[in-house]
């Protein structure tokens, strides 16, 4: 009787019929381009440099190409780690009897899976941060010439070869005083 590996929590996430017909495509181009650098190889004469020189110029692409669309499979929509902001802001902001909107951008930018694993945590510290501490109450908004709904904002965007992910609020901003207090 065989006994089963024991695996500590499987991990997985949905691919693109697309992404993985394409990985497919990518590896035949690959496999020809090894068979004929193969048959080059067998009788080759420096006559054929040429050609052996294209043929590592095809494998060096085709090698890069499907690198870089195996490393797309992992990327996700950041909105796996936006989608739960929405509720989570409007049951907050009433529980605080604020008035609050909630303004997202650049839903779409790719992350790799693992990153949006590790995020999700910190972004809603941050967003309860901003709701609890930034955002003032309506009568103190009215008070300080503010509409009485305040904003929240989640953006993401590539710039650089990174990935930028910001919460910006227009509430009172951070007392430094009484940050070392607490502190």
């Amino acid at each position: 009787r065989r006994s089963r590996p024991v695996t500590s929590g499987s991990s997985s996430i949905r691919v693109d019929i697309e992404k993985v017909d394409s990985l497919i495509n990518m590896v035949g181009e690959l496999v020809i381009t090894q068979s004929m650098l193969s048959l080059l190889g067998e009788d080759f004469t420096i006559d054929r440099i040429d050609r052996l020189r294209d043929g590592l110029d095809q494998l060096e692409r085709h090698t890069r190409d499907l690198q870089e669309s195996v490393m797309l499979i992992r990327m996700l929509p950041i909105s796996f780690a936006f989608n739960r902001f929405p509720r989570m802001v409007h049951d907050l902001s009433i529980q605080l009897g604020k008035k609050v909107e909630l303004k997202m951008s650049g839903e779409s930018t790719g992350v790799d899976k693992t990153v949006i694993e590790k995020i999700g945590d910190p972004l809603v510290h941050l967003v309860r941060n901003s709701l609890d501490h930034g955002i003032e109450q309506p009568q103190e908004r009215a008070s300080a010439g503010k509409p009485e709904t305040g904003s929240i904002e989640l953006n993401a965007q590539h710039k650089g070869g990174n990935i930028i992910v910001e919460v910006r609020d227009d509430g009172k901003g951070l007392l430094a005083g009484h940050i070392m207090e607490k502190g």
